[in-house]
């Protein structure tokens, strides 16, 4: 602001003049005083300057210094909301890029399989299930259960076993084998490794192997070579059966085998228990609790003499089984060391069964000896068998729920919570929304110098 001794004038920042007060004289241009006033009129109102806004220098400092302060925060958050962006667009190249750095790989051993905590499918071992039974439970008859051990016996005839020679092979096989084999001379072994499956594996496609084991061993076989026969009467009474006497020198006994049951050259497995094998005992039928004495009459033929082998079938307890239907009683063990002979049927009367049982195989077939096999090759034979049988039964039976630490994972799909989704869609969006105001808000006042 200048002033005269005419009077007062006001000017723009640009020291342009805004107006000019002065004294009333006739003598004026009035003509020049409208064009002043005209173009006044046009020209935008501007604030005064700030030296005559203020009465003294403190008062136009601290104008400045908020000023200055204020133009600093807004550059201050301008910053922080481009870095923001930055950082987002940052992310989300990263995660892109993540597939650059890195690929999936395929599983190559059981050892990839992912398990959890949770409930598992287990074989439920407390009977010999008929397949196709529909009645629920373990049938009170004990034919079916029988026919059943020989049946699933026979079904494994075709499977590879898994050679091992210590049982920490068998915990620690990446093999998916039926069953495992120990064929050394004086000490044969079968061992079966039980499996577990997620319940939504309908397929049985992504097996847990667990440390549950069960065993079938053969002791040594008593061989008799010392073989007579005649005419012999079967146990219903008709003349329909070889009796054969035999004798190794030291012990000296007879069996009468049906001759439907004998052949030239073939081999004939004897359970020679009057009562079931579970309700067994007889000293020439049980050596122990799950330990059955087999009888073996290899036939005579072209090659081969007439020859009896009595042998010492023993199946173990199931080793690390934390639940009852997850281990293998006596009477199911019984079964299965006789499955090999057993048919199912039996003889006598309703009131007194009798159910000693035959089972033939023709020569040259997969069970049938040779009169030169070492006799504990032989018991190896039926120790194999009652394996298989046990190891068809635990993929035949039903399954039992429990829990388990080994849950195996399934494929995984993406399932998309669209509560949450939207929820946190309508954050983002109004997240985003708050940010552009807030930086609106913040250079409303920011003043863009003229000229």
């Amino acid at each position: 602001m200048a002033s005269d001794d005419h009077g007062i004038e006001l000017r723009y920042l640009d020291n342009r003049p805004l107006l000019r007060e002065v004294p009333e004289n006739p003598a004026t241009d009035h003509g020049q005083h409208q064009q002043e006033a005209r173009r006044s009129s046009r020209e935008p109102p501007v604030s005064p300057p700030l030296s005559e806004t203020f009465n003294g220098p403190n008062q136009l400092h601290a104008l400045l210094f908020w000023q200055n302060l204020r133009w600093l925060g807004t550059a201050v958050l301008v910053v922080f909301l481009f870095a923001t962006i930055l950082l987002f667009l940052a992310a989300g190249s990263s995660i892109a890029l993540l597939n650059l750095a890195y690929t999936t790989q395929d599983g190559v051993n059981w050892n990839g399989t992912y398990t959890r905590n949770g409930t598992v499918n287990a074989t439920d071992l407390g009977c010999y299930f008929p397949h196709r039974r529909q009645e629920p439970g373990c049938p009170s008859d004990p034919v079916p259960r029988q026919a059943t051990a020989n049946l699933y016996g026979q079904m494994r005839v075709a499977s590879d076993c898994g050679d091992y020679t210590d049982i920490s092979e068998v915990q620690n096989s990446r093999k998916y084998d039926n069953y495992y084999c120990r064929r050394t001379p004086g000490s044969q072994e079968f061992a079966f490794r039980f499996y577990e499956y997620n319940p939504d594996d309908q397929q049985r496609t992504y097996p847990f192997f667990t440390n549950r084991i069960v065993t079938a061993s053969a002791g040594k076989c008593i061989i008799y070579p010392s073989v007579t026969q005649s005419p012999g009467i079967d146990l219903d009474g008709n003349p329909a059966a070889i009796n054969f006497t035999f004798t190794n020198g030291s012990f000296t006994d007879s069996i009468s085998i049906p001759k439907a049951n004998d052949g030239l050259s073939g081999t004939t497995y004897i359970y020679r228990g009057m009562k079931t094998p579970g309700d067994a005992n007889s000293p020439l039928v049980v050596c122990g609790p799950r330990c059955l004495w087999m009888w073996v009459h290899k036939a005579q033929g072209p090659n081969d003499n007439s020859t009896f082998y009595q042998c010492p079938i023993t199946v173990s307890e199931v080793s690390n089984a934390p639940y009852d239907r997850q281990k293998i009683n006596d009477v199911i063990a019984r079964t299965a060391a006789a499955s090999i002979a057993l048919h199912g049927g039996w003889t006598g009367t309703s009131q007194e069964q009798i159910f000693t049982s035959f089972n033939f195989n023709a020569a040259g077939t997969d069970w049938d000896v040779h009169d030169s096999e070492d006799p504990s090759t032989i018991g190896a034979h039926i120790a194999e068998f009652s394996i298989a049988s046990l190891s068809t039964m635990a993929s035949k039976n039903p399954s039992v729920q429990n829990q388990s630490y080994h849950v195996p994972h399934l494929g995984t799909s993406m399932k998309i919570e669209w509560q949450y989704t939207i929820g946190l869609f309508v954050f983002i969006v109004g997240l985003h929304a708050v940010v552009a105001l807030a930086a609106v808000w913040a250079v409303k006042d920011v003043v863009i110098g003229d000229g």
